[in-house]
Parts: structure tokens; C-alpha cells; sequence
């Protein structure tokens, strides 16, 4: 009888244990315990995509350290994906037994490559020392920050830009079981790789796995600045670019909302960090990377073809001898526009435009006219020098424009004289110019999202001009305390700003319910939520 009940005992405190479980959640509901299947299918997601990436490292015969492994694995599984993803819905296969399928595949398959990757890991960190230091409390921040940041993640998407669009148009591909021709929404018809990624969480689950997906980009952003100032720049507190960057108002904006903006500078930035591996390593591996990189950047939005000129500038800067980098970029350019053209090309065949509704004026467009053309672009033009001075002061100072955009605070102003008087590296002053280049997109429309890739290279390069500095010992400790306390104001006035725009964090905390929360920040959900519960469903 003892021994019986000793083999009973466990299986009896789970199932006691449950039932007041249960009791207590439906007395007291806990929305996150409401999305737990989001957040486990967002984690089991996660690691299918780091098996599928590593596979795919494993193929090109890449090596690096653990870090790098883990960015570029998960990145390259976030392209193949997406990419898999617009070829299922050509054919018409956006059903959701497929999707479910091929996870279940990826995830299993993934099993032993995760386990090495785990076992690597925890011997990497068994052979850390963990000393408390400038950079341990710079690390302890980066984590904070990226940790509040996930919180706003888990609300359903309320931002209207991510709704009328990011979700809109793959939502529509799943009602109608495939990519096709999207009546009444210009964006449409603009390329879609982000949209497709979202499409395949979204067919997995729903739309609420879209900001977890756009919080997984940020989280590679911020890995990819750690290792890069590490390996190029050399830098002794690796956690300080990744720091600054999250503290910045604009980035939590950016980090917890689908959208465009982020996943586009991550992928540019890898674009870049990728073909400077291969200038070290030499193995054509790294050079197809770059190309996968740029044709899903271009992929992602048209501004992405601006990289055409800013890698070349990049590669002969950098590079030696010409007639080679005329060669590399050929064969990067080749990639690029295999990885990229399948938008292009549906939009020659839906719209007769390429870049619909972009140069209307040369293609024309389905559905489009001179009064829309003029009415999209009338703020696309070059800014005079006080229009400038002004969107400078705008975006680091005031809050009018944070709906538009964004705000990154001061700490650019206060720290990139020290890279500017410090030594510099070539790549160093090669990113520089890249940085100064790419704010054409901000200083033509006045919208610092566009030129978000530029803050991210800053972030590197004013932390490697704080760290020239750092052997004035009274200015090394000044410089700290300055960073902190930016980031600290900086950090305040994210969440502030991002629970106005964003106030998700009612809902996360158990202030709101989920019906309440969404009526009070859509207007049209009150109407929907009626339609759906109180009229039948043929007439909806």
C-alpha cells in the first residue's frame, strides 16, 4: 500500500495542485497566463528558426563563436522562412495545417542541432567570470530594458500603422488562401517579406505572435551590436552600443510594434557585418550571406534599395583593389536581386509597375492616378538648412513628433565629438559616412524611423569614442555617470511616452480586461464586437 501510494503521490499533487490553479486564475484572471500558448509557440518558433539557420551555416561551411552563431542563425532562419512562406503563398498553400506541419518538422529536426548549441553555450558561461564591473552594470541594464520592452509585447497590436497594414495584408492572404491582387491598400503591392514572416505566425497562431516577432528582430539587433563592437571595434564594455540603443524612446517605439523600420535595419546591418567577415575569413560563404541580407533588406521595403549605393561606397572604401570589389559586388548584387525580385515581379503582373506606386509617372499603376501619385509624395523633398537644424532639434528634444517617429534624446549630441576627436579605425569613419548618408530618407520626409539604421550605427560609434577617452580616469568616471543618467531619462521617458501611444501595460498587469482595452484604444471595435456577438452570421 505504501509503496503503491509512493508511485500515486506525484501524479495526486499535480492534479490537487492544478485544480486550485485553475480556481485561483478564474477567480482572479491573469492575462498572461490567458497567452501562454502565444508565448510557447513564440519560443518554440524561436528555436525552429535558430535550427533552420544553423543548418544553413552548417551547408556554406561557416564557423564563429557562439554569439555569432546564434545571430546569424536565427536571422538567416527568419529569411528562409519568410522566403518559403511567399513561394507557399504563390501556390496558393496558406492553409494552416500546412504551417502547423512544417513547424512541427523544423522544431523536431532542430532538436540535436539545439542541444550542441545548448551544450556550447553553458560551457561558454561556466568559463565567464562575472565580475562586478562598469560593464556588468551596463549588461544588467541592456537586460532590464530589453525585459520591459518584452512586456509591451504581449498585448494585441493596437498601432494603426501595424493594423492597416503589417497584419491587414496578410490577414487578407489567409482569408483568401494565397498572395493575390489586395484591392483599396496601396501597401499591398509594396515588397512583403516582413509581412510574410508575420503571416507565418500569424497562421500558426494569430496576430498576437507579430510584436514577439518583431521583439525576436530587436533581440538579434541588440546580440549583433554586442558581437560586432567586440570583434571590429574591440570594444571592453560590448554591452554599451546595445545599451544606449534601447534606452532611446524611438527604439522602444520600434522594438515592441510590427513594423518596418527595425527588421529593415537589422537585416542592413548584417548586410555589413557580413561582408567585413568575409574580408577577414575570405570564404565566399559570408559573401552569399551579404546577398541573402541585401535582397531581403530590399525585400522589406523599397528604402532598402538605397543599400545599392551604400554597400559599394562601404566595399571600395574598405577594400583594396578595385577590379575585385567591382567583382564582389556583381556577385552580391546577383543575389540580392534573385532574393528580392519575386515582389517585383508580382507587381509587374498585378499592377504593370515594379515599384508601384512609386514612379508612377514612368509606369503608371492599377488602380492609381496623378491625384494619389502627387498626394503620397508631396513631402518627399530635400529640407532647407533651417528645416534641418530644426528636425535635429525635433528629434532629440520634443515630443510633438513622437506619433511620426520617434525621439533618441541627447546622448548622440553629447558623446559623437569624442569618436570625432578620438582615433579612428577605417571602418569606423566607413560606417561614419554610411551613417551621415543614410539620413537622406529623414532629412526628405522629417521621419527619423527612416534613418533608424543610421542610429544604430551611432550607437556603435560613440561607444567606441567613449571608450578612447576612458584612460583620463576623471573623465572616464564622468562619461559613466553621464551615460547612466541618460539612459535612466531616457529609459523614463520610453515607457512614459510608449504607454500613451501603446498602453498595453495595463492590460499586461491585470488592469483592464482584454474587451475594455481594445475598446478603449479602437474606435471601430466596438461595432465589430457587436456585429460578431449579437447579429447572425450570414449577415456579417
Amino acid at each position: 500500500m505504501l509503496k503503491l501510494f509512493k508511485y500515486l503521490i506525484l501524479p495526486i499533487f499535480i492534479l490537487w495542485s492544478f485544480i486550485f490553479i485553475f480556481l485561483f486564475q478564474f477567480s482572479f484572471p491573469i492575462y498572461i497566463v490567458e497567452i501562454l500558448p502565444e508565448i510557447f509557440l513564440f519560443a518554440i518558433i524561436s528555436l525552429s528558426l535558430l535550427g533552420l539557420g544553423r543548418f544553413i551555416l552548417k551547408i556554406l561551411k561557416l564557423e564563429m563563436e557562439i554569439l555569432e552563431k546564434i545571430v546569424f542563425s536565427l536571422s538567416i532562419g527568419i529569411t528562409t522562412i519568410s522566403i518559403f512562406t511567399t513561394i507557399l503563398g504563390f501556390l496558393g498553400l496558406l492553409r494552416r495545417w500546412v504551417f502547423l506541419s512544417l513547424l512541427s518538422i523544423l522544431f523536431f529536426s532542430s532538436i540535436p542541432t539545439l542541444i550542441s548549441l545548448s551544450k556550447e553555450l553553458l560551457e561558454k558561461l561556466k568559463n565567464l567570470k562575472f565580475v562586478f564591473n562598469i560593464e556588468f552594470i551596463f549588461l544588467i541594464l541592456t537586460l532590464f530594458i530589453l525585459f520591459a520592452n518584452l512586456l509591451f509585447t504581449l498585448a494585441p497590436p493596437i498601432f494603426y500603422d501595424s493594423l492597416e497594414f503589417h497584419i491587414a495584408v496578410p490577414n487578407y492572404y489567409i482569408l483568401e488562401g494565397k498572395i493575390k491582387y489586395m484591392e483599396g491598400n496601396v501597401f499591398s503591392n509594396t515588397p512583403l517579406y516582413l509581412q510574410m514572416l508575420y503571416l507565418f505566425g500569424m497562421l500558426v497562431r494569430n496576430e498576437y505572435l507579430t510584436p514577439l516577432l518583431t521583439f525576436l528582430m530587436g533581440f538579434i539587433l541588440i546580440l549583433s551590436l554586442f558581437s560586432f563592437g567586440k570583434r571590429f571595434l574591440s570594444l571592453s564594455y560590448p554591452s554599451l552600443p546595445p545599451l544606449i540603443l534601447l534606452s532611446l524612446p524611438l527604439t522602444s517605439f520600434l522594438i515592441t510594434t510590427p513594423a518596418q523600420d527595425l527588421p529593415l535595419s537589422l537585416f542592413s546591418f548584417l548586410t555589413f557585418y557580413s561582408y567585413l567577415i568575409f574580408k577577414e575569413d575570405r570564404k565566399y560563404g559570408w559573401l552569399i550571406l551579404t546577398g541573402v541580407f541585401l535582397g531581403f533588406s530590399i525585400g522589406i521595403k523599397y528604402q532598402g534599395l538605397y543599400l545599392l549605393l551604400l554597400l559599394p561606397i562601404f566595399m571600395l572604401i574598405t577594400g583594396k583593389v578595385l577590379r575585385e570589389n567591382i567583382k564582389l559586388i556583381l556577385i552580391i548584387f546577383t543575389i540580392a536581386f534573385i532574393i528580392s525580385s519575386p515582389w517585383f515581379l508580382k507587381n509587374i503582373i498585378y499592377t504593370g509597375n515594379p515599384f508601384y506606386p512609386m514612379l508612377f509617372k514612368f509606369f503608371g499603376g492599377r488602380d492609381w492616378s496623378d491625384e494619389n501619385n502627387s498626394r503620397f509624395i508631396k513631402d518627399l523633398h530635400i529640407k532647407t538648412p533651417s528645416q534641418m537644424l530644426s528636425l535635429i532639434y525635433q528629434v532629440n528634444f520634443s515630443s510633438k513628433i513622437f506619433g511620426a517617429g520617434g525621439i533618441i534624446g541627447p546622448v548622440f549630441l553629447i558623446f559623437l565629438p569624442f569618436y570625432i576627436l578620438g582615433k579612428r579605425k577605417v571602418i569606423g569613419d566607413s560606417l561614419f559616412l554610411i551613417t551621415f548618408l543614410n539620413l537622406f530618407p529623414f532629412l526628405t520626409t522629417g521621419n527619423i524611423r527612416y534613418s533608424y539604421f543610421s542610429i544604430v550605427i551611432l550607437s556603435l560609434l560613440i561607444s567606441y569614442g567613449i571608450e578612447e577617452f576612458k584612460v583620463f580616469k576623471l573623465l572616464k568616471i564622468i562619461m559613466v555617470l553621464t551615460v547612466l543618467i541618460i539612459v535612466t531619462l531616457n529609459s523614463f521617458l520610453s515607457f512614459s511616452h510608449l504607454n500613451l501611444v501603446n498602453p498595453s501595460l495595463n492590460l499586461v498587469l491585470g488592469n483592464v480586461e482584454k474587451n475594455d482595452y481594445l475598446k478603449n484604444n479602437l474606435p471601430h471595435y466596438r461595432g465589430i464586437d457587436f456585429i460578431n456577438k449579437d447579429l447572425p452570421p450570414d449577415s456579417r
